[in-house]
């Protein structure tokens, strides 16, 4: 059993991580700036957020809070800055004096462009909201930590924010029209492999940039067709698009898919196919929602 900090824990990653930690028997203390968590400090505020630290004592910190809105970034690096590096160096402000806690970084898929599926040691941050998240890596890399390259989709069960298959899906479902991108490519895990690997993760506490991903790879476009079959939604509301035509205000990494054997290695687990994700999500979907 650990005592384990989740910040950010009220975002749409965060809100399916608790009660999945709490389930597996470990003591979870959230963070947000929400007043429905028990850690309300500013996570920039270095000073503050070790009182706090040393008071909770967690053995592991989970560190899910950031700015993850692309074109926001692209728009305010200096915001980008605030929410995905400063917290970070506050972290490690305590933690290298808590040489024994645990980090868990998640950072994003987004760091990798060109021809995938990339190896950890190939990075090329190709907007800001990318260039934020790498910063952010490398303050994690100086303490115990692992850092996550990830993505996901799935039941996102959060009463505000949305994962894409959600979005795809409540869409369509509504009869509206969609664009989805034809030429940006990615290997996501449901939001269950997810979380099961993150308790894997704390339980080996692995060190290093790890991929994190399923096996193989699909358009978002793919995805959106493949959800909208599973459904019988209308396809002809799908109307497939060229990123680089859509009026995007920060650029979109084409190719993000992810070589995830290091972390199967590392751990000794085995990673899902990308199409067992897919059938395993529409069943979890039809019996939520029948």
């Amino acid at each position: 059993m650990e005592r384990i900090l989740v910040t950010g824990a009220t975002g749409l990653l965060g809100m399916r991580l608790v009660p999945y930690l709490q389930s597996i028997g470990h003591v979870v203390v959230t963070q947000s700036r929400s007043a429905n968590t028990a850690l309300r400090h500013d996570l920039n505020d270095a000073d503050s957020l070790s009182v706090a630290l040393d008071n909770l004592a967690p053995t592991v910190i989970v560190h899910l809070a950031a700015l993850t809105n692309v074109d926001a970034c692209e728009a305010a690096p200096s915001l980008a800055y605030a929410a995905n590096v400063r917290p970070l160096e506050s972290l490690r402000f305590w933690l290298s004096k808590n040489t024994r806690v645990y980090l868990v970084n998640i950072s994003t898929d987004q760091v990798y462009d060109g021809q995938g599926p990339h190896l950890e040691k190939d990075p090329m941050p190709t907007n800001y909201y990318a260039f934020s998240k790498y910063a952010g890596e490398l303050v994690a890399q100086t303490v115990s930590s692992a850092i996550l390259r990830t993505n996901f989709f799935g039941w996102g069960r959060h009463p505000v924010r949305r994962t894409i298959s959600d979005w795809i899906l409540q869409e369509l479902g509504q009869g509206k029209a969609i664009n989805a991108f034809k030429d940006i490519c990615f290997n996501p895990l449901n939001l269950p492999s997810l979380l099961w690997i993150l308790g894997e993760i704390i339980k080996a506490k692995p060190r290093g940039i790890f991929n994190v991903g399923s096996h193989g790879g699909i358009s978002k476009a793919d995805l959106a067709f493949a959800l909208a079959r599973a459904f019988a939604y209308d396809a002809g509301l799908i109307r497939v698009v060229d990123s680089t035509n859509a009026g995007l205000k920060a650029y979109r990494p084409r190719d993000m898919r992810m070589n995830c054997l290091k972390i199967e290695a590392e751990i000794n687990v085995r990673l899902p196919s990308l199409e067992d994700e897919i059938k395993f999500f529409l069943d979890e979907y039809h019996v939520a929602t029948s």
